[in-house]
């Protein structure tokens, strides 16, 4: 029997695990105060949890946390999926093609990279035999009104994405790059938002496998691979061109006054 089989034998309760991480690194896109106040927003979700994290990281930030909600996972970046795959050079040459590399860094890649790898080792252990994952970046949830997410993210809602991974478009992909036969460079514009995607165990697994053959295709043809948004935008595409029916692709509707980033977080109410 293999993996997939046995995920959809064992874990059938509908119920949700939101999947995490969090790394002290020494380039971030925020302070580390923020971070901690919006993890603090993170913690009252009463949702079960797994954030992935480093030993020194624990041992600073988590050590004190007793949260019967939330399991910690020590994974240390050199154990990365994306360490083993591609030497430190590789990263580098990554840091150098970044349009954004002054506030970015190759420690920072492998995390983005490494989001679908933490949610296939959180469906592996599947401690709390869910159906559904969802990966939701910490520092998500800004608002401090927090009770109606208590119980986030709704089942209902992901039952209607059936087993399709739920991605979010940010802004409107353009008729050109739907249209085109090969690898689109998403380097400088936005259409995936990388912050929170999931959906049931089946929806994930066939997702874990699109994500990195897709990665592996970018980096064979010397596109930038450092944010997980342009590859997640290029297996729509590449979906799409197929015509298989994999991703719910959730727009954000007219009028919607939140960060268009975080939509997720409302739609899945």
């Amino acid at each position: 029997m293999d993996t997939f089989d046995l995920c959809n034998k064992q874990f059938s309760i509908d119920q949700a695990t939101i999947v995490s991480c969090f790394y002290v690194i020494e380039k971030s896109k925020h302070r580390l105060v923020d971070y901690v106040m919006w993890m603090i927003n993170f913690f009252k979700i009463k949702t079960k949890k797994i954030i992935f994290t480093d030993q020194h990281t624990y041992d600073r930030l988590f050590k004190q946390i007793l949260d019967p909600n939330t399991d910690f996972y020590i994974y240390e970046i050199n154990d990365f999926k994306m360490s083993k795959w591609m030497i430190e050079f590789e990263w580098l040459n990554q840091h150098n093609k970044d349009p954004e590399a002054l506030i970015h860094s190759k420690e920072l890649y492998k995390i983005w990279n490494e989001k679908t790898e933490m949610i296939y080792k959180a469906i592996q252990s599947n401690r709390h035999k869910s159906k559904y994952f969802i990966w939701c970046d910490v520092g998500c949830f800004r608002n401090e009104n927090m009770e109606k997410y208590n119980s986030w993210p709704s089942i209902k809602k992901l039952k209607k994405s059936n087993d399709n991974i739920i991605l979010l478009n940010i802004n409107s992909f353009t008729k050109e790059e739907l249209n085109h036969n090969d690898i689109v460079n998403f380097e400088q514009v936005d259409r995936i938002g990388g912050g929170i995607f999931g959906g049931s165990i089946n929806a994930c697994l066939k997702w874990h496998t699109e994500y990195y053959k897709m990665f592996q295709n970018l980096r064979e043809n010397g596109f930038f691979i450092g944010k997980d948004q342009s590859i997640m935008a290029n297996i729509y595409i590449d979906q799409l061109r197929k015509n298989n029916k994999m991703i719910d692709l959730i727009k954000i509707p007219n009028g919607y006054k939140g960060n268009k980033w975080f939509y997720l977080q409302d739609y899945l109410l």
